[in-house]
């Protein structure tokens, strides 16, 4: 089943998806594409509330990349939110699909947690 994220779920991607510039950048000259997204929410954090955001690449395949996004409370012993991101690489012009080269995964592999 496939749902778009939406409320909370969509702001915390939006969180998440700004935090990964560094993933993006080794990527070039390629693309991210999302293929895949779960997003568990534990227990939501008061708005007023301080947060800290860590992610990782999990694992980079010549299919795709897997990041491992989380994300707490400043003060809470565990994450209040997990998510993973799966993406594909795209050729920045065309938008054509393309495997992970040598050089690119070389530079993921810097990311990696």
């Amino acid at each position: 089943m496939s749902t778009a994220a939406s409320g909370e779920g969509s702001a915390l991607l939006v969180r998440v998806e700004a935090a990964l510039a560094p993933l993006h950048a080794a990527v070039v000259p390629y693309r991210l594409c999302l293929g895949d997204l779960q997003l568990q929410i534990e227990r939501s954090a008061p708005a007023d509330c301080k947060t800290t955001l860590a992610w990782s690449v999990q694992d980079a395949s010549r299919a795709g990349v897997r990041v491992l996004a989380f994300i707490a409370e400043a003060d809470a012993p565990r994450p209040s939110a997990r998510v993973t991101l799966v993406y594909t690489l795209a050729d920045a012009a065309s938008g054509k699909p393309v495997l992970l080269d040598a050089a690119t995964s070389a530079r993921l592999a810097t990311l990696r947690g």
